[in-house]
C-alpha cells in the first residue's frame, strides 16, 4: 500500500542534535511527496508557533498535530484543539504548588505561561520550545484553553518526580516523559495518535498508509498506529520494540534516509 501520511516527531527525530536538518535534501523530498499526494504531518510535543518557525517554505502548506496531539492545524486552519478539563488543571496546579522544587509551565492554546517567579533556567529552557510564553503571578490566572503542562528536572530526578506526580494527580493527567528529563502531563486518552487521527480522518488516510518517526515515550501511541512506524537509532530499546523498525539516528538524517527509500527518491 501506497504511503499516503508521512507523520514525524521533531527533537531527537527529524532534527539533529544541533536542531538543524538538511533543508535542500528535505525539499527534495516533500516536493516528491507531493507529487505522490503524500501529506506530511509534524507531531511534536512542542509549541506550534515554534515547530512552524522550522519550515519557512512550506510552514503555512503543511499539517501539524503538535502539543502531543492537543493541537491539529491544517495548511493556515486550526482544525482542531483538546483541553483539559478544569478540574484537572486545578488540581495539578496545587499539586505543583505542594511540590516548590519543581516548575511547571501551563502550556495553553494561544500562549505557554509561567509563573514570574519560576526558575530562569527553567523559563530560559523551556522556552527554547515554546517560543510564545507570557509570565503571569499565579497560573490560576491563565485565561486559556489549557493543553497540557510541561516540565524539566535533573535527568536523574525525572523517574521519581513524574512517579510522585503520577500519584498526586491519580489519574487527572498522565506524566509522560520525553527524555532526558523533559515530561509533560497529557490528557487521558489524548496524545499524537489521536491527533494524527483527526487529520487521518479529514483525508481519508488509513493507518496502513502512515508512516510515522519517534524516539521517545510520547511517541508509542503514534507508533503503534502508524502501519510503517520507526524508531531512530539512538531510541530506548523498547520503542525500538514498539516501532518494528529502526531508522539510522537523528544525527545521520535517519528519517530522510528511510523516507528516500519509502518513497522511492
Amino acid at each position: 500500500m501506497a504511503i499516503k501520511l508521512v507523520a514525524t516527531d521533531m527533537d531527537g527525530t527529524f532534527l539533529r542534535t544541533d536542531k538543524t536538518y538538511d533543508r535542500v535534501r528535505f525539499s527534495r523530498l516533500y516536493e516528491h511527496m507531493q507529487e505522490l499526494g503524500c501529506r506530511f504531518v509534524v507531531a511534536s510535543g512542542n509549541q506550534f508557533f515554534q515547530v512552524r518557525d522550522f519550515f519557512p517554505e512550506v510552514g503555512e502548506r503543511i499539517a501539524y498535530a503538535v502539543c502531543n496531539g492537543t493541537y491539529v492545524w491544517d495548511a493556515g486552519e486550526l482544525v482542531r484543539t483538546f483541553t483539559a478539563d478544569p478540574g484537572a488543571v486545578t488540581r495539578a496546579i496545587e499539586v505543583f504548588d505542594a511540590m516548590p522544587d519543581v516548575d511547571a509551565l501551563l502550556v495553553g492554546e494561544h500562549a505557554a505561561y509561567a509563573r514570574r517567579d519560576a526558575d530562569p533556567a527553567f523559563v530560559e529552557d523551556l522556552g527554547h520550545f515554546f517560543t510564545r510564553m507570557e509570565r503571569v503571578d499565579d497560573l490560576r490566572e491563565v485565561n486559556d484553553g489549557v493543553l497540557m503542562f510541561s516540565c524539566v528536572v535533573a535527568p536523574e530526578r525525572e523517574a521519581a518526580v513524574m512517579r510522585e506526580l503520577d500519584e498526586r494527580l491519580a489519574g487527572a493527567l498522565i506524566p509522560v516523559s520525553s527524555g532526558d528529563g523533559y515530561f509533560d502531563l497529557l490528557i487521558p486518552g489524548v496524545n499524537k495518535a489521536v491527533g494524527l487521527q483527526v487529520l487521518m480522518d479529514r483525508w481519508g488516510i488509513d493507518a496502513g498508509e502512515v508512516a510515522a518517526f519517534g524516539d521517545s515515550y510520547n511517541d508509542v501511541e503514534m507508533l503503534r498506529m502508524a502501519g510503517h512506524a520507526y524508531a531512530m537509532g539512538q531510541a530506548p530499546d523498547d520503542i525500538k520494540e514498539v516501532a518494528g523498525n529502526v531508522a539510522p539516528t537523528n544525527d545521520e538524517d535517519g528519517e530522510l534516509v528511510v523516507l528516500e527509500g519509502l518513497l522511492g527518491l
